[in-house]
């Protein structure tokens, strides 16, 4: 399997799992976008020489048909290993959980997305010292759900993440939706060495 402008993780990944089944000569179809393909693996490995990170990975999914149009890591030169972090890392997913929590949050009741929640900047928990910060210590004041992913509002998903903690065995709300959009659970993508990404604990107040 080759093409100028497959990715070469990709293309090794693919001949691996279908190795029993082509023969030479024969055409693979894959769902990549080789422009957008091209395009997040410069910008991954700018990214990981402005910020002297170790490593890094993109997956960019069709939002209505779930295929994947562009997917690659990169590691930085002085990092060792040469795992595809795309697929067989488990990475905690950040800030890109929180369309997740906010699903849960209305689904569940507990949260509207007309409702506002007033951002200081900071979110805090008897059981957590220190407080919960936005990155950089950005305070957006009154946020409704639209206006807080728009931003990035850490705090104002922590406030929701708090709203739907549970400490039963399998969590509330939260771990529920986690768990029916696929989280903990591997993919099925066609490429080897998939891991499962973490699952959200219950007790989890915050996104994860």
């Amino acid at each position: 399997i080759s093409h100028a402008g497959l990715p070469t993780a990709v293309a090794e990944g693919l001949r691996r799992e279908y190795r029993a089944q082509l023969r030479a000569g024969q055409t693979v179809h894959t769902s990549l976008n080789l422009a957008l393909e091209r395009t997040a693996e410069r910008s991954l490995r700018h990214s990981i020489a402005i910020n002297h990170g170790s490593g890094g990975a993109f997956v960019a999914l069709d939002p209505s048909t779930g295929a994947v149009e562009a997917i690659g890591s990169a590691t930085a030169a002085k990092a060792a290993g040469d795992l595809d972090r795309a697929v067989s890392i488990a990475e905690t997913s950040g800030g890109t959980f929180a369309p997740v929590t906010a699903l849960a949050a209305m689904r569940a009741g507990v949260w509207s997305p007309q409702e506002t929640y007033y951002d200081t900047g900071k979110f805090c928990l008897a059981s957590h010292n220190p407080c919960y910060r936005n990155a950089g210590n950005a305070a957006y004041g009154v946020l409704t759900l639209s206006h807080a992913l728009a931003v990035d509002s850490g705090t104002f998903f922590y406030n929701l993440g708090a709203r739907l903690n549970s400490g039963a065995a399998n969590g509330g709300a939260l771990q529920r939706w986690a768990r029916r959009l696929g989280l903990g659970s591997q993919t099925g993508i066609d490429l080897p060495d998939e891991t499962a990404g973490p699952a959200v604990s219950s007790g989890r107040s915050i996104p994860v």
